[in-house]
């Protein structure tokens, strides 16, 4: 049996972040929702490197925020930046749109990205393969 991960999802779209963590809890995932970045040790402090040993979650999904400064790929990049210990290919984010500069900082962060309307096979998969390398 495959073990059961911790996820975390953002979306400020209740509809859209209860789609996604009734996937993820159907999926055996331990599943905490957030409106906004203040899960994050080092959001809360806006400063520094993170000081953890072990990532908070095994995955991230980031929706629709009300930060348009660090909005889902942004905000990934961020934590990166800041020492995040969680792997970027087991973060995604989620929009209506992406533009071609999105697209490549995602690619070269390994992060994943999901246009809506998104097939939730895709989702489905993607937790798997993450799973799947755990």
């Amino acid at each position: 049996m495959l073990m059961q991960l911790r996820s975390v999802v953002i979306d400020t779209n209740p509809e859209d972040r209860a789609l996604v963590k009734n996937v993820l809890v159907d999926l055996g995932q331990n599943v905490d929702v957030c409106t906004s970045f203040e899960f994050c040790p080092v959001f809360q402090r806006q400063a520094g490197q993170c000081q953890l040993s072990s990532p908070c979650y095994d995955i991230q999904i980031v929706g629709q925020t009300d930060r348009s400064t660090r909005a889902g790929i942004d905000f990934i990049h961020w934590q990166r930046e800041c020492g995040c210990k969680l792997a970027t290919e087991n973060s995604a984010a989620m929009s209506d749109s992406w533009s071609t500069e999105q697209i490549q900082i995602a690619e070269g962060l390994g992060i994943r990205l999901f246009t809506k309307p998104y097939l939730v096979r895709n989702l489905v998969d993607w937790i798997y393969r993450i799973k799947n390398r755990h």
